[in-house]
Parts: C-alpha cells; sequence; structure tokens
C-alpha cells in the first residue's frame, strides 16, 4: 500500500530533517523541592473555627458574668429587705407609667413559683452577710492574683523600675476612688435598683472618657502639633457621642433615683468615680517611671552631644534605663493591687454599717464566713462570676496574642451588653439566672430602657469601640503591650478591658512605634561557607531566592543576604570551591533562562582589602545579595573570625545605612507631602507623592506647570539621615538627573503644616564654601543610583528638590532615605545567621523575628533543627537532636534562657551582639579559651549574652534543616568538638553564677542549680552508662555484675590509652568496632530491662533469706524503684512523641539510639576528652599532614627504612645509566632544542638541558629494582604493565621529532595552557626571598618545587620535610599563602603527552612514552608505580601528578558549570576597592575594612600552631579532665556497687544513694516534660497567631495596579512574562562569550513572573 502524502498546505509544518531534537538531549525536568511558604488550608479553617469558638466563650462569659454580678445583687436585696421587713410583708414596688398614660402595676407571683431549671434560687430567707461577703471576695480576688502576679514577676529585681512620685499618688487616688465606687454599686447601688437598670448603669461607666475625648480634640485645635493634628470629623462624631451618653446618664440617673430614701446620689457618684479611676489618661499616668524626667532630658539632647558623665553613671541605674520594660506598669500593679486589697475590706465593712445591710460583726464572725458553701443559694452566681471573668479575662489575652483580635476580642466586647440586656428581658430565660419578680419589672420598664440603651450603645460604638477596632495586636502581642495595668474586674470586667485596653487614640506613640519594629526591620543574612558539597550550597541558595522571592511578608522587612566564604580566593582569583558556589549562584537566582547574573549591569566585583566581593540584586524584592571570597593571606581563617566580619560589618557599617521605612511602609503615606499634584487633584491617586516608594510599580511625578518641584518626607521622629537611593518611574521613560537635599534643623521647632514655606529649610552642603551640594540622578527608569552624605543629617523633615528643567521627560521619582536612630542606631536591626547547608523557608525566618519583635530582651532566637542524612549514624543523631529541642531547649527557655542559639539557623538582636563583640574577638591565649572561642564559637557568643542580661528563646514553630554527618569519623569528630567546648561553657556560667544571676532577670539561683545538675549528670554519663549496662547483662543472661562491670571498666581504660597513644584514624576504627559490640549487648540489655520491668510490675522480688527483717511500718512499694523509673521515663517520651505529631517517627530512631548508648555516652566522651589537645576542626577537612596515611603506606615505608638500613639489594642511588645499562634498554635520547620557556620568569630550557647533560643520582624504587631483576610488570597488579610490554617489545620508544615539537609549542597557547599562563608564575629562583635563598634554593629545587606553580599550596608539613627550620617555617608560609592557587582542569586528554603538557611536567613525557603509557593505562598508576616504575621521586613533581590523576577523568556537569562561570567571572571587571575617589559609596566601606583588617583579623600564619607552650596547655588541660572523669565515675561506681551489695542499708528496695540519683533526675526529667507542655501551648499560640484567615493571603499594602495593555492588546506584564519564559528546546547563548557552550541546565524560574 502506497503511503499517504500529507497536503501541500500541511508541508510547512513538517520538521526539518537537519534539526532532529533527540530525545537523550533532553533534561530531566527534576521540580526544586521547595517548601510552600503558604499555611495549609487546614490551618486556616481550624483558626477561623477556633476564633469563632473563643469568641463565643468570651462572649458567653462576659454575659455570664455580668449576669451573675446582677443575681448576686438581686439576691442581697432579697436577703436584705427580707430581713428588715415582717414575714408577710412583701415589698411595694412602684408602678410604672407606659404609654397612653396608662399604669401598670407589676405583677407579684408566689416566691415557690420557680422555672424547673434554676441556678439562682431565692435568698429571702438567707442572711445578707453571707453574701456580702461573697461580693466581697468577688471584688478582692482579682486584686489578689494580681499582686500575686505583678510580685512573681518583678519580685526583688532591681531591673524593673518604680513608678515615679506622681504615678504613686495618681494610683492611690485612683484606686481609692475604685473601691469607694465599686462598693457603693455593688452592696447599694445595684440592690436597690432592677436587673436591667443594672446592665444600663455598667454602659454608664464610659461618660467621663467620652467627654475627656470632645474636650481633647477641642483643645487640638486650640494648639494644634504635627503629631496630633485636629479633625473635625472626629469633633463633630464625639460631640454626638457625649450627647447621647449624658442625655442617656441623665435618664438613667432620674428612673434611678429613690426619691423616699433620698439616695439618688449613690448612681451618679459611683459611675462618675469609677469612670474616671479607669479613664485611659489616669491609668496611663499610673505607669511613669520614676526616671521619666531624666529620660525626656536625655532625649532633647542633641544626639552629637557627648555625655561626659555616662561612663561615671551607676551601673544599676544605667542597666535600668535600659530596660526594654519602658513603663512601670508592673511596680504600678503591685502596689495599687496592694492598696486596694487592704482598703475593699474596710470601705465594704463601712457601706454595710452605713446603709444597715446587715451588722458587721455578724458579717466578720466565722459563722457567716461557714454559710459560703455549696448549699447556699446564692453559690452558684458566685462560683458563676469568679470563674466566667476569669476565664473572660484569660480568653481576652489568647485572642490578642493568637491574632483574633476582632473575632474573639472586639466584637464579643461591643456585644455583651447587648446580649445581656436582651438576656434579661427574655422572661423564661432570665428566670434561670436573675428572680422571676426583677425580670418582670424589667419588662414593664421597656418604654425607657431601650432608648436610653440605644443611646448609650452608639456613643460608645462611636467614641469607644470604633478606636478599639482599629488597634489590633501583633503575632504574640504581650501583656504589657495590650493593657494600661495588669489585672481584671469581676464586677465590670467589660468595661475594664475596654477601658484599659491601649488604641490607637490613647496611645499613639507605641503603635507608631510598634509599626516601625515590624516595618523597619533590617535583616541581614549571614552565611559562613567552607568546603560544602554542590547539594548543601544548593539548598542554602534556594532558601535565599526563597526570601528574595516573598511577596507575602506583611511587614515589607529589609532583607540582606551575605555569604562570607572561607578561602573562597587567592590574589584575586577564585578558588574552585567558590566558583562551584558561584555555578549555582547563576543556576538558582536567574529569574530566565537567557539572563546572564554574571553581566556588568548585574554583578559587581571589586578587590577588597579581605579579598573579592560579588554583589547582585535577586528576586521580585530587589534583595541585595552579596558574596565575600575571603583570601586567607590577608585575614584570618575559621568561622569565628569570618562571624567577627560580618558582625562587625552590619554593626559599624551597614547599620549605618539602614532604609528608614519609605519601601517598607513605616513612613505612612500623611507623611509624605510634595509641591505637586496637590491633594485632592485628579492625578493625586495615581502619581501622588504617596507613591514615591522604593521598588514600588507606581512613581511620584510633579504637574507639568510646576517650577520647583520638591517632595518632602516626615520621618516621624528625629533620624540621622546618611543617604538617599533614588529611581525613576517604571515603564514610563522618565526620571531626574539631578537633585538637591534640604532639611530642617533640629532646633528650629516642630513644623505646623507640612509643605508650607514659612518654616526655614537648610540646603545641604559638604564644600568649606558652603554651596548646596547637586547630587547625580539617574540615567534610566529602573537603576537604582545610591548616595551616601559626607556629613549625616540630624533632622525629622527632608526635601528632595529635584534641579529645576533637569529631568527626563518628566519629574518622576521613587526614594528612600537612608540612616538610623540617633538615640539607638542599632534598632529594628537583626542578623539571621545561618550555616551553608541549612534549608529554611520565608515563614521560618518571619516567625523568628515575631520573637523578637514582641519582646526587646531578647537577644537571641534559635528555630527547630531537623538533621538531614542517611544511614545508621543520621538515625542517631536525628532522635539526639529530636530530645534535645523537646526537652533540653524547652525546659531552658521556659525556666530561665536558653543557652545557645546556634549559628545553624538563629536570629541576633544586632543590640545584643554589639554587647559581646569586644570580648567575642579576643585572640586565645589560654587552653581553656581555646575550648571556648574555637571550638564552640556559637555557644560562647550565647553565653556572652546571657552575661549581659540577655534572654535568648527557642521558637518550635520556625523549623530548617540542615545536613548533619552520615559516617562514623566524621560524626565522632564534630562530637569531639562539641562536647569540650559545651561542658566548658556551662562551667563557665557556673563560675560566674552571681554575675550571671546579678545582670539576667531570667536566671535565678534554681535555674543555676538545675544546670549544675546536667553537668554533674554528664560527667558520671560513663560510669552511669556501665552501671546499665551490667545491669542489664544480669537480668539478661545472669552475668555476674561484678565480672560485667570489670570487664567494661577495662575496656574503657584500654580505649583510653588507645586514644592517647595512636593515631585517630586508629581510635576510630576501634570506635567503631566497641560500637557495633555494644550494640549487640545493648540488644540484650533492652531485652533483659525489659524482663526486670515485666516482673516489678507483677509485684517486688522476694528478699534474699539472709537479709535483715523489716521493721514495722516499713514502706514497701508494690512495683520496684527501677520499674517506676524506667516506665516514667518510656511515658514521657512516648506523650512527648505524640505532642509532636510531624515528628512522632523520630521515636523510631530511638531504638537505634538506646543501641547505640554505650558509643554516645561512654566512647564518645572518652574519645572527646582524649583529643582536646586536638585543634583540628574535624569535619570539610583534607588530610593532615602525617595523619592520614593508609596502613599499607606505612607497610612499604617500613619496608624502605629496612632496605636502606641493611643495604640489601641494589643500591638505591644509581644513575639513569646505570639503571638503564642493568635494563638492557635503549641509549637515552638527547633533549630536544628546539623547546623554549613557557614564561620569561621560568627557565625550563636550562632546567631539561640539566636533566639530560648530567648524570644525575636519583632514587629507584623497590619496584624498579624488581623490574630489572626479573621483569616483573608494576608491582600490586595483577596483570601486566606497560613495563611488562615494554621489556617484550623492543624499539618502541621513538624520540621526538619535528612535528612532534611542533605540536606541543602549538598547545602552550591553548586554552589549558593559558590557564596556567594566568597564575603568574615565577622560577624558585626568583620568588625566594633573599634571605633564605642561599640557604633552602637547593632543597626547593631538590624536591621538584621548580616554581611558584609548585610551591602554591605548600604546608608546614611540606617544608619541614625539605629541610626548612621551624624558625623560618613561618616568614616562608607568609609568602606562600601569597601566591595564587594552582588549578587543574578536569579533563581526558587525547594523548600522556598533551596530558603531561597540561599539568607542566613535559619533562618526563619521553619516561612514559618509553614506559609505554597511554592515557588509559594513566587511571591505574598509583604513587608507588610513579615512584619506581617511572622514576619520578621528586616530592613536588609526584604531588602534582597525583593531584592531575584524580582530575583525569570526563568534565561533569558541575565541572562544565564551574569551566563557564570561571570564564563569565574572569570577564567581569574588578574594581579595586582602595582606588574609588571620596565621593563613591564604596569608600567608607574600604576604609572600614581596612581598619577592621589592621585590628583585628589580619591573618597571623599560625601563630597558635607554634606555640608550644599553648600546646602543653591544652595537653595538660586533657590531662587534668581526664583524671576528673576517671575520679568521678571510679568514686560513683565504687558508692553505687558498695551500697548495693549492703542489704542492710537497702530504702524502698535500692540503695539510698541509688534512690536518690533517681528521685533527683527523675525530678528533673518531669521538669523538662512539664517544661514542654508549657512550650507546646507556647508553640501552638505562635503558630496559630501567624496562620491568616483563608480569605486572607496578600497584604492590604501590596495591591498591584493593573497594567495599561499596549496597541495589540497585550499587557507589559504579559509581554514580560512572555520573554521570560524558557524555550526547553532553544539554544541559548547564557554567556556573553563566543567560545562558551550553550547551557542547557534546568534554571528555577520565578512563578510570579511566568
Amino acid at each position: 500500500m502506497a503511503s499517504r502524502l500529507p497536503p501541500q498546505d500541511d508541508a510547512k509544518t513538517l520538521p526539518d530533517l537537519e534539526d532532529v531534537d533527540l530525545t537523550v538531549e533532553h533534561k530531566s525536568k527534576e521540580k526544586a523541592a521547595e517548601d510552600d511558604d503558604e499555611p495549609s488550608m487546614f490551618l486556616k479553617v481550624a483558626k477561623l473555627l477556633l476564633a469563632i469558638f473563643i469568641g463565643l466563650v468570651v462572649l458567653s462569659c462576659l454575659t455570664a458574668s455580668k449576669v451573675s454580678t446582677i443575681s448576686l445583687a438581686e439576691c442581697l436585696k432579697d436577703a436584705r429587705f427580707n430581713e428588715t421587713m415582717p414575714t408577710a410583708q412583701v415589698p411595694t414596688i412602684p408602678a410604672v407609667t407606659v404609654a397612653n398614660n396608662m399604669t401598670a402595676a407589676p405583677a407579684i407571683s408566689s416566691p415557690t413559683s420557680r422555672p424547673s431549671i434554676s441556678i439562682f434560687d431565692p435568698c429571702d430567707m438567707e442572711s445578707p452577710e453571707p453574701i456580702v461577703n461573697m461580693l466581697l471576695l468577688v471584688l478582692m480576688i482579682p486584686y489578689g492574683l494580681t499582686f500575686l502576679r505583678c510580685f512573681w514577676i518583678t519580685g526583688f529585681s532591681v531591673t524593673f523600675p518604680w513608678p515615679s512620685l506622681l504615678a504613686l499618688g495618681v494610683g492611690s487616688i485612683a484606686s481609692l476612688a475604685e473601691v469607694f465606687a465599686l462598693c457603693l454599686m455593688v452592696i447599694e447601688a445595684l440592690s436597690t435598683t432592677t436587673s436591667a437598670l443594672g446592665i444600663l448603669l455598667m454602659n454608664s461607666i464610659y461618660i467621663v472618657q467620652i467627654i475627656f475625648q470632645l474636650v481633647f480634640e477641642l483643645y487640638k485645635f486650640i494648639r494644634p502639633k504635627d503629631d496630633r493634628p485636629a479633625s473635625i470629623k472626629w469633633l463633630l462624631a464625639f460631640l454626638v457621642s457625649t450627647i447621647l451618653a449624658v442625655g442617656s446618664f441623665g435618664v438613667i440617673v432620674y428612673f434611678t433615683a429613690d426619691i423616699e430614701a433620698n439616695s439618688g446620689w449613690k448612681v451618679p457618684l459611683s459611675v462618675l468615680l469609677l469612670s474616671f479611676a479607669w479613664a485611659p489618661v489616669v491609668q496611663k499616668l499610673q505607669t511613669r517611671r520614676w526616671d521619666a524626667g531624666q529620660q525626656d532630658e536625655e532625649a532633647r539632647k542633641d544626639p552629637n552631644e557627648a555625655d561626659d558623665d555616662d561612663d561615671e553613671e551607676d551601673e544599676e541605674k544605667k542597666f535600668q534605663r535600659t530596660r526594654p520594660d519602658k513603663d512601670a506598669r508592673w511596680r504600678s500593679g503591685m502596689v495599687t493591687s496592694f492598696l486596694k486589697l487592704l482598703l475593699t475590706p474596710a470601705v465594704v465593712t463601712l457601706y454595710v454599717y452605713t446603709f444597715k445591710i446587715g451588722k458587721t460583726e455578724v458579717m466578720w464572725s466565722w459563722t457567716a464566713w461557714s454559710q459560703i458553701n455549696m448549699s447556699h443559694p446564692a453559690i452558684n452566681s458566685f462560683l458563676v462570676n469568679i470563674f466566667t471573668s476569669f476565664g473572660a479575662y484569660i480568653f481576652s489575652l489568647f485572642a490578642c496574642s493568637i491574632c483574633i483580635y476582632h473575632v474573639g476580642f472586639a466584637v464579643p466586647l461591643l456585644l455583651s451588653t447587648f446580649f445581656a440586656y436582651l438576656f434579661a428581658f427574655i422572661v423564661p430565660v432570665c428566670e434561670v439566672f436573675i428572680p422571676k419578680e426583677a425580670c418582670i419589672a424589667d419588662t414593664l420598664s421597656y418604654a425607657w430602657g431601650v432608648p436610653a440603651a440605644v443611646c448609650l450603645f452608639l456613643a460608645q460604638l462611636i467614641s469607644i469601640w470604633s478606636f478599639l477596632v482599629r488597634s489590633p495586636t501583633n503575632v504574640l502581642e504581650k501583656d504589657s503591650k495590650i493593657f494600661w495595668l495588669p489585672g481584671y474586674n469581676s464586677i465590670f470586667l467589660e468595661q475594664w478591658l475596654i477601658l484599659s485596653r491601649k488604641t490607637r487614640y490613647n496611645n499613639k506613640k507605641q503603635f507608631r512605634q510598634r509599626t516601625k519594629i515590624v516595618k523597619n526591620a533590617c535583616v541581614y543574612i549571614c552565611s559562613t561557607m567552607y568546603h560544602e558539597s554542590e547539594e548543601e550550597m544548593e539548598q542554602l541558595l534556594l532558601s535565599l531566592r526563597g526570601i528574595a522571592n516573598d511577596l507575602q511578608d506583611e511587614a515589607k522587612r529589609h532583607f540582606e543576604a551575605h555569604i562570607f566564604f572561607d578561602g573562597g580566593c587567592k590574589q584575586g582569583q577564585p578558588s574552585r570551591w567558590a566558583l562551584q558556589l558561584l555555578s549555582l549562584v547563576d543556576k538558582t537566582m536567574r529569574s530566565s533562562s537567557k539572563e546572564n547574573v554574571f553581566s556588568e549591569s548585574r554583578c559587581e566585583k571589586w578587590d577588597t582589602p579581605y579579598g573579592l566581593q560579588l554583589s547582585w540584586r535577586v528576586g521580585t524584592r530587589n534583595m541585595p545579595f552579596n558574596i565575600h571570597l575571603k583570601d586567607n593571606s590577608r585575614v584570618r581563617a575559621k568561622k569565628r573570625w569570618s562571624q567577627v566580619m560580618y558582625m562587625s560589618y552590619i554593626l559599624d557599617y551597614l547599620s549605618t545605612y539602614n532604609p528608614l521605612g519609605m519601601t517598607s511602609g513605616a513612613i505612612e503615606d500623611d507623611d509624605i507631602k510634595s509641591s505637586s499634584p496637590r491633594k485632592g487633584s485628579l492625578y493625586m491617586t495615581s502619581t501622588g507623592p504617596h507613591r514615591a516608594r522604593l521598588n514600588s510599580p507606581y512613581g511620584w511625578t510633579a504637574s507639568s506647570d510646576d517650577r520647583q518641584p520638591y517632595i518632602q518626607v516626615d520621618l516621624g521622629e528625629t533620624k540621622m539621615v546618611t543617604g538617599v537611593v533614588t529611581q525613576g518611574k517604571p515603564g514610563q521613560d522618565q526620571w531626574v538627573k539631578s537633585y538637591t537635599v534640604q532639611y530642617q534643623a533640629k532646633d528650629v521647632g516642630s513644623i505646623s503644616r507640612l509643605g508650607t514655606t514659612s518654616v526655614k529649610w537648610d540646603k545641604y552642603s559638604e564644600g568649606p564654601d558652603g554651596e548646596p551640594k547637586v547630587f547625580a540622578g539617574n540615567t534610566d527608569s529602573d537603576t537604582a543610583v545610591k548616595h551616601y552624605l559626607k556629613k549625616p543629617i540630624c533632622t525629622r523633615y527632608l526635601k528632595i528638590c529635584p534641579t529645576p528643567g533637569d529631568w527626563h521627560n518628566a519629574c518622576s521619582m521613587r526614594l528612600e532615605i537612608l540612616g538610623y536612630n540617633p538615640e539607638d542606631k542599632l534598632d529594628n536591626t537583626y542578623l539571621l545567621v545561618t550555616d551553608a547547608d541549612v534549608k529554611f523557608n520565608p515563614d521560618a525566618a518571619k516567625a523568628l523575628l515575631d520573637i523578637t519583635a514582641r519582646d526587646p530582651a531578647v537577644g537571641a532566637v534559635c528555630a527547630r533543627t531537623h538533621p538531614l542524612g542517611t544511614g545508621a549514624v543520621a538515625w542517631y543523631q536525628i532522635f539526639d537532636y529530636a530530645i534535645g529541642h523537646w526537652l533540653n531547649k524547652c525546659a531552658n527557655n521556659v525556666l530561665g534562657t536558653v543557652l545557645c542559639c546556634p549559628g545553624c539557623f538563629s536570629v541576633y538582636r544586632a543590640k545584643a551582639v554589639k554587647s559581646t563583640l569586644p570580648t567575642y574577638c579576643t585572640h586565645v591565649t589560654k587552653a581553656n579559651e581555646f575550648l571556648i572561642k574555637d571550638m564552640g564559637e556559637d555557644r560562647w557568643l550565647c553565653t556572652l549574652m546571657v552575661e549581659n542580661g540577655w534572654k535568648l528563646e527557642y521558637s518550635a514553630v520556625s523549623e530548617d534543616s540542615t545536613f548533619c554527618p552520615e559516617t562514623f569519623d566524621e560524626f565522632f569528630k564534630q562530637r569531639r568538638r562539641w562536647l569540650p567546648s559545651t561542658v566548658a561553657n556551662l562551667v563557665l556560667m557556673i563560675q560566674k553564677w552571681q554575675t550571671m544571676v546579678k545582670n539576667n532577670t531570667n536566671i535565678s539561683r534554681l535555674f543555676i542549680l538545675y544546670q549544675l545538675l546536667l553537668l554533674f549528670s554528664t560527667l558520671i554519663g560513663p560510669g552511669t552508662c556501665c552501671l546499665l549496662v551490667s545491669g542489664g547483662l544480669h537480668y539478661a543472661y545472669g552475668v555476674s555484675v561484678t565480672v560485667s562491670m570489670v570487664l567494661l571498666v577495662l575496656t574503657s581504660v584500654a580505649y583510653a590509652l588507645i586514644c592517647l597513644y595512636t593515631s585517630q584514624n586508629f581510635q576510630l576504627q576501634v570506635a567503631q568496632v566497641l560500637t557495633f559490640v555494644f550494640a549487640i549487648v545493648m540488644a540484650a540489655v533492652t531485652v533483659g530491662t525489659a524482663r526486670e520491668v515485666v516482673e516489678g510490675l507483677s509485684g517486688p522480688p522476694p528478699l534474699p533469706t539472709d537479709a535483715p527483717t523489716l521493721p514495722p511500718g516499713a514502706v514497701v512499694l508494690p512495683v520496684p524503684v527501677s520499674t517506676i523509673y524506667f516506665l516514667t521515663i518510656i511515658a514521657i517520651f512516648i506523650t512527648t512523641a505524640l505532642l509532636h505529631p510531624t515528628e512522632f517517627f523520630c521515636l523510631i530512631h530511638g531504638i537505634w539510639y538506646l543501641f547505640c548508648l554505650p558509643s554516645g555516652y561512654l566512647l564518645l566522651t572518652i574519645y572527646s576528652i582524649c583529643n582536646l589537645n586536638d585543634r583540628s576542626w574535624g569535619t570539610r577537612e583534607g588530610k593532615t599532614v602525617g595523619s592520614g596515611k593508609s596502613w599499607t603506606e606505612i607497610w612499604w615505608s617500613f619496608v624502605d627504612a629496612m632496605r636502606r638500613c641493611c643495604n640489601c639489594g641494589p643500591s638505591q642511588e644509581v644513575d639513569d645509566q646505570g639503571v638503564e645499562e642493568l635494563q638492557s634498554l635503549p641509549p637515552e635520547p638527547q633533549p630536544p632544542t628546539q623547546d623554549k620557556p613557557l614564561s620569561p620568569t621560568v627557565e625550563e630550557a636550562e632546567e631539561e638541558q640539566e636533566e639530560y647533560s648530567k648524570p644525575k643520582k636519583k632514587k629507584v624504587g623497590f619496584g624498579a629494582v624488581a623490574l630489572s631483576l626479573g621483569g616483573i610488570g608494576r608491582k600490586g597488579s595483577g596483570k601486566a604493565g606497560p613495563s611488562a610490554r615494554r621489556v617484550q617489545k623492543s624499539g618502541w620508544f621513538k624520540p621526538r621529532t619535528g612535528q612532534s615539537l611542533a605540536r606541543r609549542e602549538t598547545r602552550k597557547q591553548s586554552a589549558w595552557r593559558r590557564n596556567l599562563l594566568d597564575t603568574d608564575k615565577l622560577s624558585t629562583v626568583v620568588w625566594l626571598p633573599g634571605e633564605f635563598k642561599e640557604r633552602y634554593l637547593s632543597r626547593f629545587l631538590e624536591h621538584g618545587y621548580d616554581d611558584t606553580t609548585f610551591i602554591a599550596g605548600m604546608s608546614d608539613g611540606d617544608l619541614e620535610a625539605i629541610g626548612v627550620t621551624k624558625i623560618h617555617r613561618p616568614a616562608l608560609l607568609r609568602e606562600i599563602d601569597k601566591l595564587s592557587e594552582y588549578q587543574i582542569d578536569v579533563k581526558v586528554p587525547e594523548t600522556v603527552e598533551e596530558w603531561l603538557d597540561m599539568i607542566g611536567l613535559e619533562k618526563y613525557n619521553d619516561k612514559f612514552v618509553y614506559e609505554g603509557y597511554d592515557v588509559t593505562s594513566l587511571v591505574n598508576l598509583e604513587e608507588q608505580q610513579i615512584r619506581e616504575n617511572l622514576g619520578i621521586t621528586k616530592a613536588a613533581h609526584v604531588k602534582r601528578m597525583l593531584i592531575a590523576l584524580s582530575k583525569l577523568r570526563h568534565p561533569s556537569e558541575l565541572d562544565e558549570r564551574i569551566d563557564k562561570v570561571k570564564k563569565s567571572v574572569s570577564k567581569v571587571t574588578t574594581q579595586k576597592m582602595e582606588n574609588v575617589s571620596q565621593e563613591h559609596v564604596r569608600y567608607r566601606e574600604n576604609r572600614f575594612w581596612a581598619k577592621l583588617r589592621n585590628k583585628c583579623v589580619k591573618q597571623d600564619y599560625g601563630v597558635f600552631s607554634q606555640n608550644v607552650g599553648l600546646k602543653e596547655q591544652l595537653e595538660e588541660l586533657r590531662n587534668s579532665w581526664l583524671i576528673i572523669l576517671a575520679v568521678s565515675n571510679a568514686l560513683w561506681l565504687t558508692l553505687i556497687l558498695t551500697l548495693a551489695q549492703q542489704a542492710n542499708l537497702q530504702l524502698l528496695g535500692t540503695n539510698p544513694l541509688g534512690l536518690v540519683f533517681l528521685s533527683v533526675f527523675g525530678c528533673i526529667i518531669v521538669i523538662q516534660f512539664l517544661a514542654m507542655l508549657v512550650h507546646r501551648v507556647w508553640s501552638l499560640m505562635h503558630l496559630l497567631a501567624r496562620v491568616k484567615y483563608p480569605w486572607q493571603r496578600w497584604d492590604e499594602d501590596d495591591v498591584i495596579p493593573e497594567p495599561e495593555p499596549e496597541s495589540d492588546g497585550r499587557t507589559k506584564a504579559d509581554e514580560k512574562a512572555r520573554m521570560m519564559t524558557i524555550d526547553e528546546t532553544a539554544e541559548e547563548e547564557v554567556y556573553d562569550n563566543p567560545m562558551a557552550e550553550t547551557d542547557d541546565q534546568p534554571v528555577y524560574d520565578d512563578p510570579n513572573t511566568l
């Protein structure tokens, strides 16, 4: 059948056969495994349901509290009037006139007619005294709880400020008024009125605050200020609410007046007194500190003026003044609540006596108090009031803390009065709580009660609730930020909560400050990096990319990332590890596959005093991203000095130029004014000054007729302005070319109206002539141009004035102002420190920042770290990390403070770092300092923070992941650093416990005792582990405890001796074997322990026959103590895992953790202490000289030594000619004459001539001698090698021909050879310093160090091996460190000749050719064969050849990327920071780095390693620790084993010491468990607070404008997205390099731009 051809019209759709798309060319599309930053919908719905539930609970509690108060008052009314009247007489309730002049008489029902369900029982048969006592308790219980809470928080600490005399006076008057008013209202007023009137009286308490707001608004018109502008709208609103409130209050007073008893004064007096006492302005005065006047005076000082008295200031006062708690609410609350506790009983007694409510002597008698029991009719109302008022207060705080403010707090407060009033009129329901007579009376009062209630409700809605609802709380808002004073009130809880609430109206400064704390935060992400793998580096970069693309940051914080790479470059050339990082930057930070991140427009490369700096702006947020490549020849290596560098960089330089709030929105729209467009104009919304925010999608545009445009910013408070950043208008091709800066001097006073020209403005100038400084503007719409001010400006008002007419198309601008707070330069500055392999998402970082924003006393916060890895070692660490965070960190956080916020992933407050950095950057001078400073730098930094008074916290909501060691050796080496540093810091803390307790309010003596017990448990850990193993073996196999203990002790001692006298490799090999043996033993121990537990549950074991008889009355437990202990531990672990549902799987790894218990607590402890003098880092390090030899290398070294000693066999020093005669080889060829030196500085031709012309003695290996004697192939190989083939095949060697030499000459200028030329190679003769040349030149040349490419990278051991004396090695090492690293590219050459030429060892080409080696045979070449078969014995040449052999492979994907990035980075222009002008923004940065380098981070070239005295100190310290460990465990084991044999000393079935041990450490476990429960509740609150409602996603300010469509209907955003879409099949030129290959690697595209 003929094939059917497609139609002619479709022919054009046929694929081009010449352009075949190969399947093998397609890359696998691996989706980036990024965590979803958005919380799950389940959590959002759960939060919504929880908010509704809490709102209903608060509403129910408030209503029940209100109704129970009325019920108690009605009960007192019944008891009071039934006691004073005859039994048959019924109190007369006056008739009420209703509509149509009809009089309705209240219906009186029989007291016995009660509803079927009733909480309230009639009290007409009860005496009033017990009810008065109930009301007295209702009044006093809140005061007592408040006093206890305030006393518990403050105690006798000097860090909580006392209130001023004014505050104490106002507090005393307010307390007196409150007590008199409350007692009068409850005892007399409410008991003589109806329930509905009582509810209305409660809402009348707002009247003083409503009137005050009207007066204050009038005052703002009389004396206007910028920070409190007058508003006619609010004046009218307050006027209306005042009229409604006063009118309603008059009606209530009229209808509640008892004319016959002449007591109409009681209601208005009690309401007015209580309204005055609870007014927000009165409460605010009570929180004034004793030194508030001094603080105000300091705030008015010029920040530039130094205070000479600061140094002599009393430390205690200075610490008080720097306390984060700015007011005296806690001390004032303690004083006033104690005063109320004293006044309330006296006032109640006075009212009882005055108003004849009862007999005072009966009231205080035991008879009256004993009647308060469950049989009393009013007990239900009493209990309901106590618990519902406390519950409403607690749930209100909970609602405010978890950010369900409106649903859970504001709305219930608004509706509680309405529901309570409505509740009183529903007679069937009302009868359950309130006497039926009162309910009916209220129904008849409907005619006037409803209008009064509506008017009061409207007045409350306008003047009170409108501000309440517009004052939401932040995440985990503290009680001190929510309410003015601590405590609550059980009678009028709703009114207390509303009037005590801090709102935007009564505390505008706090809300403004809170907005700046959240929105104006500057977060610097700092990472240290060394030799991480590609996967680890990529994990960090993806995390940083998530921060850069996070548009859901409601606070719009300023993030900036810095990576400090240790040993990242040498002489301006990035190392291979740094190139690996840069290749991943290109892979992860590109927004599209066509983008070149190393273009001149995107990347800046600077030569700095410490090395290289590369800078970008990445992500949708244009986050600054910097990589700092440290040159270890210029600055100190190691992590601690990298930390010192970035800490000082941020504290002393970057914090000077923090953004002040234009971008984040901390500067509000109303604070930005301009000359045009005017407010209310047509273009104000789209081009107004509020659009002039940096990086916003809008921009400010002045009117075309504006001849002198300007934009003016109110910073809110006095700031030090240090710089300005400007941009043009995006997408409009408009920008300003130049501008000037004007400001208002501080001493001019506040501006009455922003934008007026009557205020004097100073023009910023820098020159001596005083001419205004003209700043260069922009050259395009999007590039941000930054200018630093040479002289900072201290001002609140700043004006940017574009030069008239000097703009492009239109006067359009976006800007940011840089500076800092003169009172606190590091305010809102944080360091987010991470390791180089950490993985986190933006929510994790923001969760940590929530804690720091909540409490200014918090110096650092750490997250929950999850280890990543596979294998048995990783399983052990998964459970170890889990237990450490579940119990230990939670306990420290709840009981006092966390002791270590690791640099893996933590947030440090910049102010806390500044207080510790001077000590942190000190050098090591003692052995214990080395353990503290260099082996545990993060823990030491945190110890310094705690010592300086800062609190460290742990957040389980924030999570991160990091790679953990997966091999046994690496794990032991890591823990070898961690264990001694942890113990050393803990010992240091206990030694300084008095200073810690004095300076830090979070640390108590009990907390120090807790840490001391933990230290003791660590010390006796090995002995306890031996006891556990011995006991388990006894129960499992019946092994004698004595025998097993002796074996364990001997094993421990033997391993300690091995650790002291053998290499670390052997120590670790022995530890692996012992770990395996102990794991098997622990399996048996587990079975034995389980058997012991089961037997213990069946009853106590029978006593031995020789055991003494128990005395009468002796306590015998039904279950042994050990069984109780084990079951408690198991129950705690299981419960803890259940409370961490997402981490429950960690409990499975606990089985393996149990098996490895002896390895972790016995072997690891011994290994760590015995290697205390080891100064290596342990992880990510290469082999150290002399410590990494294999057993084969050691054996052959021994054989060579014995052969030389015995002089057996042929002589090792034979000339080349003798060897060749012995091997019957062809004559040696003559050296070529066409070769030219590679460089004028390298005399290669002379060296080759010398090599071939002189019969040079050389060492011939044992293999070569054996080959000459027996014709054997390569030693160690199971097959004949090239040497054997050479013997069989004569005539194989051919001298170089002219054509071969020509090819070699051509290759010298190839791409591979150019890499060698770029290294500035110098011959050893030229490089070696003059004072060493005569002494050591021959030794360098003898060992093959012919030029600087061989010398680069030499270590101290290499210099020692060639014979350089110890005194000269430091000087030579300093010179070697200055040499660029010689790099060999990964490649498989075509011939051996090309390979040797590539690595600079072409002189050995004839030897390889003669031996018959080709490229494929190079793979199996080993060091022994190089030395023996080829006769290459020079150490440098052998080392070069071995390195080249390791690179002899086909380039991997990473190798290709590194090669491309290497070429691209070399194309970026390197700018020298030291050569910039003073006008350049990098000028001050260069000065900073130069000063810091000279001060503390300048390279000292291994002074510590050369300090023999310090090494001896470390050995002495190790010996001391070993003695302490041995003695303490020996004593512990001796006491336990001896007491166990004494049956007459048994207590509860065990020996006394063991019982004490189990009791103490059992209590520690229980305390940790209880602390974990508290922390779990706290973490749940934090998690719920961070979750938004289902309909919330973006911040309200993050509204992206609708783009204007182009002529073809497509928007610019659509066109941009189309241009940024990846074409998988297209061949793209990623790098601007015609020789570069195309990059088909998948990139991580920005989902927001696709």
